[in-house]
This record gives structure tokens, C-alpha cells and sequence, in this order.
């Protein structure tokens, strides 16, 4: 095969390969002055988050908690927003978490933390047969008697 043909084929592969869209790309570093940062609201059961400011494009989660006790971590990173599907009561709370690397310079081991960068934001799921009362008015049983004096 001649040069011309080899020429032809670099040619070709610059041509396409220019035209070919590239996914976004995030900087994989910290800079000192960047604080990421998202807001966590709740719309129902779902947790909703805003975009992360100042995201250096590290993994990101929703940390689900009941009682302190951590019941999920949900993968939050293409996600915007995640329903609770624990239906069980209690007082759950919410925080988005990014992971940031630590890196040792005898190891080629990739270490790091989890370190939050939202609001905490609380729900609370009442018992499935609580009765709900009007404000200030309790039933009669449940309002609480001064002891008397003897």
C-alpha cells in the first residue's frame, strides 16, 4: 500500500474523531477554596437536592439515618432525588455526602471519607394507627392531672 493510503486513514480518524462529543468532565480535585455544597428539602417522603456547587466530581450519597442509626446510602451522584421507602415510624434524617480521597504516598491504595456537604433535613413517620388530635386539645385520658398534695 502506497503512503497516500495511510495518509488518508490519518486524515479520516482526525475528522471523525473531532466530531465525536465528549461526556462532561469534572476537575477530580480539591481546590482550597472550594466548599462544595447542595440544599436537601423534602417534597412528601421524597428528598429532593439542588445541584452541588463547587462539585469537584467526587462520588456522592444520600445518607439515610433512623434513630442515628445509618439505614441507607443511596448513590445520588446522577440522581436528584430519592423516595423513602422505610415505612417503618420513627424520626429519619437525611444529609448529602461526598467522598473525598486520601492518598499515602507509600501506597497506591485509594482511602478516603465520606464528609457531608448539605443541610440535615428530618422526617418523621407517626405509628400506623396514631390518632391525630387537634392542636391543644387532647381527649380527656390523655391530659395529665397535677398530683395532688397530700
Amino acid at each position: 500500500m502506497d503512503g497516500r493510503f495511510w495518509v488518508g486513514i490519518v486524515v479520516l480518524s482526525l475528522v471523525v474523531s473531532a466530531r465525536v462529543q465528549a461526556q462532561p468532565t469534572y476537575p477530580l480535585k480539591v481546590r482550597e477554596e472550594w466548599k462544595p455544597e447542595a440544599v436537601l428539602r423534602f417534597e412528601g417522603r421524597t428528598v429532593v437536592r439542588s445541584a452541588i456547587r463547587h462539585d469537584p466530581g467526587f462520588d456522592v450519597v444520600f445518607h439515610v439515618q433512623r434513630a442515628g442509626k445509618t439505614v441507607a446510602r443511596i448513590k445520588a451522584r446522577t440522581a436528584n432525588r430519592h423516595t423513602l421507602s422505610d415505612k417503618e415510624p420513627g424520626e429519619y434524617t437525611v444529609v448529602l455526602e461526598q467522598f473525598f480521597p486520601g492518598y499515602k504516598a507509600t501506597s497506591t491504595e485509594t482511602k478516603g471519607v465520606y464528609r457531608p456537604i448539605s443541610n440535615v433535613v428530618r422526617l418523621t413517620l407517626p405509628l400506623a394507627g396514631a390518632r391525630k388530635f387537634p392542636a391543644g386539645k387532647p381527649p380527656e385520658a390523655a391530659r395529665a392531672e397535677p398530683p395532688a398534695k397530700s
